[in-house]
């Protein structure tokens, strides 16, 4: 805590008394971008990451400091780093001034290394700077905390809520790195269907492969192939919202609480349960029309849900 009081003091000290508690909508976003700010460093995805940074971003690493150009030249001449990385965030404060937000928040890190995990704790503050494009990193301030004897104590119980995440929200196991690489565009089957796709079609969350329409009624746009920068709802929550493993089953929810879920992930008053797929309700709400909104919801209120 005292940590956290010196570095609002810090910023605070340099701030004009204007500064406020930011609005959810604001916090929401400006929280999602420190997520999407580690989630492209650890995709090694360049552009995403140079879009989530100002051009004169700088990073101050435990006594390093470094800008944008010096991250994406490590990132490049390190294409297998920090691959196996997961991040958990406490996000602690937000608070927005005009065209500037403070962000104030612990990071721990998992680092797969092989067969072993590295679990590393920092303490982080980030100044976001607001553009036509929303928030970006202009200075992120991170300091690695030492292990203490209170952390090393709750390990057991740790591994136990990483357990019972892994069982509450599971995903795919991380891909083997030495592993053959699959045909992206190999044309795929299943039994009792005359329709072919292909990997890159499951890739493409603009679409939603469909390989029994028989069994669902017409789909709208919004719901087959999204639009503009929303997504197809059926590629998570499949045409028969029935929903894949991580995702939920939306068929026979009344379309009115679709659409209250829907826009409580707009406001930041709900989120989804772990940061990997944390970032991707939340844009699809910012991003999808309410006609779209309510057009998903009574297809989907529409159909029947299979146990």
């Amino acid at each position: 805590m005292i940590l956290i009081r010196l570095i609002l003091f810090a910023a605070l000290a340099v701030v004009p008394k204007v500064a406020v508690v930011a609005s959810p909508e604001d916090a929401a976003a400006a929280k999602q971008t420190i997520v999407d700010y580690y989630a492209a460093w650890a995709a090694h995805d360049v552009a995403r990451y140079r879009s989530l940074c100002t051009d004169d971003y700088v990073i101050l690493d435990n006594g390093d400091m470094s800008d944008l150009d010096q991250d994406i030249a490590y990132l490049r001449a390190h294409p297998e780093a920090w691959r196996g990385r997961t991040d958990h965030f406490d996000f602690r404060k937000v608070m927005v001034r005009g065209g500037e937000a403070y962000v104030v928040y612990f990071l721990n890190s998992e680092i797969r290394k092989g067969k072993a995990i590295e679990h590393r704790r920092y303490l982080e503050s980030a100044v976001l700077r607001r553009s036509a494009h929303g928030w970006q990193v202009f200075l992120l301030h991170s300091t690695r905390l030492a292990a203490t004897p209170e952390k090393a104590a709750s390990n057991t119980a740790d591994a136990e809520f990483r357990a019972a995440m892994a069982w509450a929200f599971p995903l795919n196991p991380p891909p083997d790195p030495d592993a053959r690489k699959p045909g992206m565009h190999k044309a795929l089957h299943v039994p009792g269907s005359t329709r072919t796709y292909t990997l890159a079609d499951y890739d493409d969350m603009h679409g939603a492969p469909d390989w029994f329409p028989q069994d669902h009624p017409p789909m709208p746009r919004i719901v087959a192939h999204g639009r503009g920068d929303a997504w197809a709802c059926a590629y998570c929550h499949l045409p028969t919202g029935q929903g894949r493993p991580e995702n939920a089953p939306l068929a026979g929810l009344p379309a009115a609480y679709i659409v209250e879920q829907v826009n409580a992930f707009r406001s930041g008053a709900r989120t989804t349960g772990r940061p990997e797929t944390t970032k991707f309700m939340p844009a699809e709400a910012r991003n999808v029309s309410n006609a779209d909104l309510k057009r998903a919801a009574a297809y989907f209120s529409s159909l029947h849900y299979r146990p």
